[in-house]
């Protein structure tokens, strides 16, 4: 690992050595690689690789009584609110002067399981899915089952502990796109947004071990 792999340096409570968190290594089929400043999909800053600029901001704070709404913007611009609500159906607002709609009439999953997650946008219809190691694709509909199919996908961070001394390093979490996704950008950042975290929240509601955003993975290099 080069020094320019390394961008920054951190120690965390309860470990007795510094975790050094560095950008993971970009596929070579993306044409964009977003990257997460922390692996919280309500608390984050999204950079796209190559630039230290901040694109995306993602806050969260409670709104009403016992509600929580969420705001995903780019720039000063609002790209969309989600109010999470105790009793009434949770809503999103998407795009600043539009009506809330209840956020399961976007964002549409089976009857009996969780994905796959599909919305429509300009007319076509996508599709995400997750494998069993946690990692979210998305795919435009009628795809899903051909590899060359998918057009972006999200890779949750994970831990490994790399050399001799067997530092400890952080790869960040990254959202890669295609060119396909790379037309309808600022949609795929909200929905991976999204759904990451209602698949989080189902994993934690279940009592497993979540396989990402906690460091769930560790590997070992030599």
């Amino acid at each position: 690992m080069n020094r320019s792999q390394r961008h920054m340096c951190a120690y965390t409570a309860g470990m007795d050595s510094p975790i050094t968190y560095v950008n993971s290594p970009a596929p070579s089929d993306a044409s964009t690689i977003l990257d997460f400043k922390r692996d919280v999909m309500t608390h984050t800053k999204i950079t796209v690789r190559g630039d230290s600029t901040t694109c995306y901001t993602v806050e969260t704070f409670k709104a009403g009584v016992g509600g929580v709404k969420t705001v995903v913007r780019q720039s000063n611009r609002t790209l969309a609110a989600i109010e999470r609500r105790d009793i009434l159906p949770d809503q999103v607002t998407l795009r600043d002067g539009d009506a809330p709609i209840n956020l399961n009439k976007w964002l549409k999953s089976p009857v009996f399981s969780m994905f796959p997650i599909t919305f429509e946008e300009a007319g076509k219809k996508y599709s995400w899915t997750r494998s069993s190691k946690g990692q979210l694709s998305l795919y435009e509909k009628g795809s899903e089952h051909k590899s060359a199919g998918c057009i972006a996908w999200f890779q949750p961070s994970r831990l490994s502990l790399e050399g001799k001394d067997l530092d400890t390093v952080s790869h960040c979490a990254y959202l890669a796109l295609k060119e396909e996704a790379d037309q309808i950008r600022d949609v795929v950042v909200v929905t991976c947004l999204l759904v990451e975290q209602k698949a989080r929240m189902k994993d934690k509601a279940k009592g497993t071990k979540a396989i990402n955003g906690g460091f769930g993975m560790i590997e070992i290099t030599a």
